[in-house]
């Protein structure tokens, strides 16, 4: 038991490690909560900072959300093709330490980064999905919220369907939901029609 606690708080904290804010310093110098949109995402990075900024910041913050699962699986030592409630738990662990970091008074990105991670870890088949769903909604819309946010509606769904109503999916809704909720402020631009387009976002780079 205390293996298994000791695993989500290192979950959580290492999920708060704000590798954006991190990598903007390092390249621009500059606070990245205070460029942009404000968030410490990859988008947000690549935007301000530049593409190598963003790659990087996209793949740290992708590792933060795998090495807890791998982790709790190699503690494990299971074989079982199912994921197993620690293993998730370490998964949302690491994903709400970005959304709400310690390191940064529990104001953080929105996770879709570190979600990717989790679904490498945990659902590599969930993960297809949801990056079918992200391409789709940017290529139709030229908005990469709505890309954000259809990959988040079809993860529980696709979780569901994988392995049924076991941890993965309460996983998968969970970090979904948290996903959508985080974009709030985008859902309100695109009914105002005020979102910015991604290529849009590009030019102004």
């Amino acid at each position: 038991m205390e293996i298994k606690a000791a695993l989500v708080v290192f979950a959580y904290l290492l999920g708060s490690v704000p590798t954006g804010l991190i990598l903007a310093r390092k390249y621009a110098r500059v606070d990245i909560r205070s460029q942009g949109s404000g968030n410490i995402g990859a988008t947000n990075v690549a935007r301000v900072v530049g593409k190598k900024a963003g790659v990087l910041t996209l793949l740290a913050d992708a590792l933060k959300g795998a090495l807890p699962v791998w982790a709790a699986l190699a503690a494990e030592g299971s074989g079982n093709a199912d994921l197993s409630w620690t293993a998730a738990a370490c998964g949302l662990a690491a994903f709400a330490g970005h959304l709400f970091p310690l390191y940064l008074g529990f104001r953080g990105g929105k996770g879709v980064a570190t979600g990717l991670g989790v679904l490498v870890a945990a659902a590599p088949q969930v993960l297809v999905v949801c990056v079918a769903a992200f391409l789709l909604g940017v290529l139709i819309t030229k908005y990469v919220s709505v890309g954000s946010i259809a990959a988040a509606l079809v993860m529980p769904a696709a979780c569901f369907w994988l392995q049924g109503s076991g941890p993965l999916f309460w996983l998968g809704l969970a970090m979904g939901g948290l996903v959508v909720a985080k974009h709030h402020g985008n859902i309100t631009r695109l009914m105002n029609g005020t979102e910015s387009r991604w290529n849009q976002a590009r030019r102004n780079a």
